[in-house]
């Protein structure tokens, strides 16, 4: 039994179709979760490869979603990452005290599970606070900050050689 045309027709057609959609169809970046220095589940995403290591840190009451199109733009050179702190979206909400050290910890502990060695962290809002702290715990592994719509002085909180 041969195939006939009409048969030979729909199985190039359904074989072109599935290859569109494999070569087409983003890939969707999978949430993982680390636990921060006090025990709350921190959840996080990775895109991309390539060092440095660019990680978005969102502001309050937003979440790692809000980095979206940067992740976009960035994935394709760099590896992202981006951070839900504890008490936003998939992150843990069982925090007792809601303090800029215990979110750099968070920042710090999805930086060490994944073994980055080159950072560049990027905050928005509250986020650029995080940043500085995250920094003070990482030391030699960021090799930049910055910051989007912080309100803050660097000058205030870090001495003239950390900040050159």
């Amino acid at each position: 039994m041969g195939y006939n045309r009409n048969t030979k027709t729909r199985f190039i057609f359904i074989a072109l179709v599935a290859i569109y959609f494999l070569t087409n169809v983003a890939l969707v970046a999978v949430t993982e979760k680390v636990k921060s220095k006090d025990g709350v589940e921190i959840a996080y995403t990775v895109e991309g490869s390539g060092e440095p290591a660019l990680v978005f840190i969102h502001g309050w009451s937003c979440d790692k979603s809000y980095w979206d199109n940067q992740v976009k733009e960035f994935s394709p050179k760099y590896k992202v990452v981006t951070i839900d702190l504890a008490g936003h979206s998939e992150s843990g909400m069982n925090r007792k005290n809601y303090t800029m050290e215990l979110f750099g910890e968070d920042v710090a502990a999805v930086v060490n599970k994944l073994e980055l060695k080159k950072v560049i962290l990027i905050g928005h809002s509250m986020g650029g606070y995080i940043i500085i702290e995250a920094a003070r715990q990482l030391k030699e592994k960021v090799i930049g900050l910055v910051g989007a719509d912080t309100y803050q002085g660097l000058e205030d909180e870090m001495t003239k050689e950390q900040i050159d």
